[in-house]
């Protein structure tokens, strides 16, 4: 959203320039090459043909750098999920689609798992600093850590 919102600025601050510009020129001087004179509408296309070039190359350049981070991102991500059991694994991916918050009960209906095997594959989660768990009335809440939560959600990623 930061890289859309410094493009639209300048794409609009070169726009204003040029306009600018362009007014001044027009009313100050008489452009003259050779004993020809350029009429104004050659320069207006001139610079709005190269104002949409460096737009579109700033784009390009930000998009670059973009997917190389999302794709080193998604990368050790995978590294780090690897690491887990399949059975952790899985419900990892459960607390990471549900924003990094979910109720054990929930956690038992999305996987298939018992309750059982959820608790001890959750306490594992626990112990290790993974997950934590908070009661939450007479039910367990289960939260990725908060380090964990930023970089499964970071904006990059999306």
């Amino acid at each position: 959203m930061k890289e859309l919102l410094v493009i639209i600025g300048l794409f609009l601050s070169f726009t204003v320039v040029v306009i600018y510009s362009l007014f001044y020129i027009q009313n100050n001087y008489n452009i003259v090459s050779c004993g020809y004179k350029i009429p104004i509408q050659m320069i207006v296309v001139a610079l709005v043909s190269l104002s949409v070039f460096v737009g579109a190359l700033v784009a390009f350049i930000f998009s670059i750098n973009r997917l190389k981070v999302r794709t080193r991102i998604k990368r050790d991500l995978s590294l780090t999920l690897k690491f887990l059991e399949p059975d952790e694994r899985k419900i990892l991916s459960e607390l990471i689609k549900n924003k990094g918050t979910l109720l054990q009960s929930d956690i038992v209906k999305n996987t298939g798992f018992g309750r059982v095997k959820v608790t001890r594959i959750l306490k594992r989660l626990e112990d290790r600093g993974v997950v934590v768990r908070e009661r939450f009335g007479k039910k367990n809440k289960i939260k990725l850590v908060d380090g964990l939560m930023e970089l499964f959600s970071c904006k990059v990623c999306k």
